[in-house]
């Protein structure tokens, strides 16, 4: 007898193949759990509020496939490297659900599940800046996530309908979207240091 987590991931592999046709409801739901042999009411087992449950499970999967992935991460790049190639190697692992992923952007995309999507956003960049090795808990916590958060949706964006080999062209999107960031806070540093030797001849 398979247990439940085995289970529940055949559910998904099922989901990810009919979302592409059906989109992320409770009717795909009930349908993938049939398809993998399971009473399409037991789907609500496995999956107790439904098709909210599939889409939290989904992104449970990915947060685990980003851990596996962090374990090859190279230390002796920056920083801003060191986020860009997670993030790729989090769309590489994802690249064969992309057009499912595009489906469940709409179901997010929907009003009474925006927040949805912002939690499981703020889960993926969270674990993004701590597999990276950040550590803050201050001010710039909030700060450093609501940036990343900004980047990943654009990039997202652009990634969804890229099919160049290996996603390079997304790659060179993200690069300069980080860039830009990393200009930015540098010219914010400057500006401050200004300011800081202004008031003290003052």
């Amino acid at each position: 007898m398979l247990a439940s987590g085995a289970i529940k991931e055949k559910i998904l592999h099922k989901a990810l193949e009919n979302a592409v046709f059906d989109g992320w409801n409770n009717t795909m739901l009930e349908a993938s759990a049939a398809m993998a042999g399971i009473e399409k009411k037991a789907a609500y087992i496995y999956f107790s509020t439904g098709i909210s449950s599939l889409v939290d499970f989904f992104a449970e999967e990915n947060l685990i496939e980003l851990e596996k992935a962090a374990l090859h991460l190279p230390h002796d790049k920056k920083l801003p490297e060191k986020i860009s190639w997670l993030i790729m190697e989090y769309f590489k692992a994802a690249g064969k659900n992309q057009a499912a992923i595009k489906k469940l952007m709409s179901y997010y995309a929907m009003p009474q599940n925006m927040p949805h999507g912002l939690r499981n956003l703020h889960r993926l960049v969270d674990k993004i800046w701590r597999l990276s090795g950040d550590e803050s808990t201050d001010f710039s916590y909030y700060t450093k996530r609501f940036s990343l958060s900004t980047i990943y949706s654009e990039t997202l964006l652009f990634w969804l309908g890229d099919n160049s080999q290996d996603f390079k062209a997304t790659e060179a999107f993200l690069k300069r979207k980080i860039g830009n960031l990393m200009k930015f806070h540098k010219a914010k540093a400057e500006i401050k240091g200004i300011v800081r030797k202004l008031a003290g001849r003052n």
